[in-house]
């Protein structure tokens, strides 16, 4: 699921050349530390946990932050 859109389901993830990235995730251009922070929190809002057959007081949740710095 892309954090900045919640209605997004099933993204690939995909390496080529040592690269991970995600298809179709949203873009967020930021200028500054403030607003990318802010992004990030806003982002995690929508992260979703739920616990696992083998221990259900555990839960799993992965997250992938790619930043591009140019």
């Amino acid at each position: 699921q892309d954090l900045f859109n919640p209605s997004s389901k099933n993204l690939q993830v995909r390496e080529e050349f040592g690269e991970v990235f995600v298809e179709d995730l949203v873009e967020v251009p930021v200028v500054n530390l403030h607003q990318a922070m802010t992004i990030i929190n806003a982002g995690l809002e929508h992260r979703q946990m739920a616990s696992q057959n083998m221990n259900l007081t555990s839960s799993r949740s992965h997250t992938i932050l790619n930043i591009d710095v140019y």
